[in-house]
């Protein structure tokens, strides 16, 4: 009796299993999941965007996107629709979706027009995802026919100091507090004064002054004294300089230039002082926000979604990765450097105002600025990369202005009206909840 049972019930299981595999014979078959969107992440997975009806690449996406934006994008004009061939099928014009905060946005045209500089542009940046959350680029008190946020046509300046720093810190070890003497002035750069081995006269100061003070000497000194000379272009290109970080716009590659048989020049690439070296405002961002995010890097994106007249999305924005080009160690350490910068160098003017406001102090902010004449746009070129966070909220910045005969505004002071911009609405909501928790007595 027990052996027909056994029988009956292997012959009922080997029936359920035909069954089920009968019933996935017809879904592979009819395409069942035909309609069902995979999802993508970051690297080579596909979706249901495609050309001529084949998967693509996240990366290839984006640069068709660029190709069907770069033109207008280019004029710094942020059109609402598009007709870009091989995004869908058709040849229907498709409504753009861009990244921008609203708010932050009309603050930072706001300013712009306030100021009036010769030349400004701005780049604010998600960096957890690469969201392009604001972006603007200015000619006296009008928007440019130019989108100069897209163009690596800036000096570098001593935003390259981050540079130096990170080779310094990860490769080397040198702590913030390291000391080191140095002769001369403070913005020059003179060979008597790098090859100056006679520390009677010398100054000391520590590597965490320095970089607050953007001290020229001190840099070139740092490279000539710790690194080798492929040192500072390996890291640059960490950084992504002379590389395409695979956004969705036309963005120059910025270039980094060294000649390592000449000590002096090393040193003059080191501490920023050269117009070899030049920088984007977008790729200023992005240097940013790999140092708030601990290392990470997310490739900037500025199209959200593109979509059908009658609301079906043809194409969403999805989250690349760069290669991380510091540790989370080097990461934090860099903060430390230039919440320094903010706090007592060279930018603690501009935000004093910040460090005053009530409730502000919960927001940590840290910067580099940089300064030198450039030539397209001609003038005085003044930078200010940097960072705030507060929790898990991040916002990483760069602001660039250049003037031909007089200062309007330093871009540290736009940069620090950004930052409180973006963070108000979380500190006053943070506030509030800290001042009904606490004690009565």
């Amino acid at each position: 009796m027990r052996s027909i049972l056994t029988s009956l019930l292997l012959k009922k299981r080997k029936w359920r299993v035909a069954s089920i595999g009968f019933v996935l014979l017809l879904l592979y078959i009819f395409g069942v999941n035909a309609g069902i969107p995979k999802t993508l992440g970051t690297g080579n997975q596909t979706s249901w965007l495609g050309i001529d009806n084949k998967p693509v690449t996240s990366r290839e996406r984006r640069k068709l996107i660029n190709q069907a934006l770069s033109q207008s994008l280019l004029k710094n004009i942020y059109t609402p629709v598009v007709n870009p061939l091989n995004l869908s099928s058709g040849s229907e014009n498709l409504k753009v979706l861009y990244t921008f905060d609203h708010e932050l946005q009309k603050e930072l045209e706001s300013l712009l027009r306030q100021y009036g500089s010769d030349y400004a542009s701005v780049v604010a940046m998600d960096p957890s995802t690469g969201k392009i959350l604001a972006m603007a680029s200015y000619e006296g008190n009008m928007p440019s026919s130019e989108n100069w946020a897209l163009k690596a046509s800036f000096p570098a300046a001593s935003v390259f100091k981050i540079i130096t720093a990170s080779a310094a810190i990860e490769k080397y070890k040198v702590s913030p507090g390291m000391e080191m003497g140095y002769t001369g002035g403070n913005y020059n750069l003179y060979k008597r004064d790098l090859f100056n081995d006679n520390e009677k006269w010398a100054r000391s100061i520590t590597f965490r002054e320095a970089f607050a003070r953007s001290i020229n000497i001190f840099f070139g000194k740092l490279a000539l004294k710790f690194m080798h000379g492929d040192d500072l272009m390996n890291y640059a290109q960490k950084f992504y300089f002379n590389k395409d970080f695979m956004t969705d716009m036309p963005v120059e590659l910025s270039k980094a230039l060294l000649s390592s048989a000449d000590p002096f020049h090393v040193a003059e690439v080191a501490s920023g002082f050269n117009n070899l070296n030049t920088l984007s405002p977008v790729h200023g961002a992005l240097i940013a926000s790999a140092i708030v995010n601990d290392g990470e890097m997310k490739s900037p994106y500025v199209v959200e979604s593109l979509m059908k007249a009658d609301g079906t999305p043809v194409y969403r924005s999805m989250i690349l990765s760069l290669e991380s080009p510091i540790t989370i160690t080097t990461a934090k350490t860099l903060r430390d450097l230039m919440n320094e910068t903010v706090e007592h160098g060279t930018s603690r003017k501009s935000f004093r105002e910040l460090a005053r406001a009530k409730h502000f102090s919960m927001v940590e902010a840290g910067g580099k600025t940089g300064s030198l004449n450039g030539t397209h746009p001609k003038g005085k070129t003044d930078w200010f990369v940097g960072y705030a966070r507060l929790g898990t909220r991040m916002l990483a910045l760069s602001v660039v202005t250049v003037n031909k005969t007089y200062w309007k505004v330093k871009s540290s002071y736009i940069a620090q009206r950004l930052i409180r911009k973006h963070f108000k609405d979380e500190v006053v909501l943070s506030s509030v909840h800290a001042e009904n928790h606490e004690p009565s007595f």
